[in-house]
């Protein structure tokens, strides 16, 4: 009898064992989380397929491997531009068989910064855009913003280009830099499931902050969706009132400008002049509305007003 109690007890033991081992998903391989990182990829999905290429990439079976920093870097083209994907494409190339170097070499031409429109391709005469240097003014962007829907695209995309290069026509002086962003944060819209992210440029600093606020805390909903500014009534209002410090490379407008154009849409809103009535309405509208976390000060309620104020001439 004890020996068929001591049979009975080892059979259930293995059966249980052999229950869990299969309960147990099993460990995940270099190849098999490359495989769900494109998956997910074409889906869509680029955060969770980023999370997947770094976790193969200390599977690898080597301390780097091309494979996953190349489908890093597309997927880092798809989520931030050129800027930050070019680190990963180039070690990729780096690493590469001879027989992959020059596909990927191809592939970094393709993702490269175009160079800046010719004359030719910009509209005659030009948009001025010196309204929109100084303090933020809504109707400066509301011109612009017109000006450049009346063209087409493919000028429309030129201007903002050659804004990114600066009035000099010097790549990357940082002259429209703020200015630029603004206006993609109106031009563009994203599809139907897409995350449009803001331009990379610290922590932000809202109107209404509390004291002490840590600006790199993340806020779940972000408050203010197309952070600069926010639109109310189809009118731009900066909601920003600056940036916490950050240490490296902050995005450029070209960067930003590349990301938007190839990852969105134009928007279907039309941008026109407002009168001073209807600006008014639109702030009192965003004063009044907004859940703000504290009560506006006599300051937050000047840095709003100031905005339907006539815009600034340039130097």
């Amino acid at each position: 009898m004890r020996r068929i109690a001591i049979c009975f007890l080892t059979v259930l033991s293995l059966v249980a064992a052999a229950a869990q081992e299969a309960l147990t998903p099993p460990a995940p391989t270099y190849e098999g989380l490359l495989v769900q990182a494109r998956a997910l990829f074409q889906a869509g999905k680029l955060e969770d397929a980023l999370a997947r290429v770094k976790e193969a990439g200390r599977l690898a079976p080597e301390p780097f491997r091309y494979e996953p920093l190349e489908l890093q870097a597309r997927i880092l083209l798809k989520m931030f531009g050129p800027d930050m994907a070019g680190a990963s494409l180039d070690f990729a190339i780096h690493l590469a068989p001879p027989g992959e170097q020059a596909r990927l070499q191809e592939l970094a031409k393709q993702v490269a910064m175009p160079p800046p429109p010719t004359p030719a391709e910009l509209p005659s005469p030009p948009i001025d855009i010196g309204k929109c240097y100084g303090p933020f003014r809504c109707e400066s962007y509301l011109e612009a913003a017109e000006a450049l829907q009346a063209l087409p695209e493919t000028q429309r995309l030129a201007q903002l280009r050659a804004w990114t290069a600066g009035r000099n026509g010097i790549r990357g002086n940082g002259e429209l830099e703020t200015q630029v962003v603004v206006l993609c944060r109106m031009l563009f819209e994203p599809k139907e499931g897409q995350t449009f992210r803001a331009a990379i440029k610290g922590g932000p600093v809202y109107v209404g902050d509390p004291p002490g606020l840590d600006p790199y805390q993340p806020r779940s909903p972000p408050p203010w969706p197309l952070v600069p500014i926010t639109l109310v009534d189809g009118i731009p209002f900066c909601i920003q009132t600056g940036t916490g410090t950050i240490a490296g490379q902050l995005e450029s407008a070209e960067n930003y400008l590349y990301y938007c154009s190839h990852e969105f849409q134009w928007t279907s809103r039309r941008y026109a002049p407002a009168t001073l009535e209807a600006r008014q309405k639109a702030l009192a509208k965003l004063i009044n509305d907004h859940a703000w976390p504290r009560p506006l000060t006599d300051k937050d309620t000047k840095f709003l007003s100031d905005q339907l104020l006539p815009p600034a001439v340039a130097p």
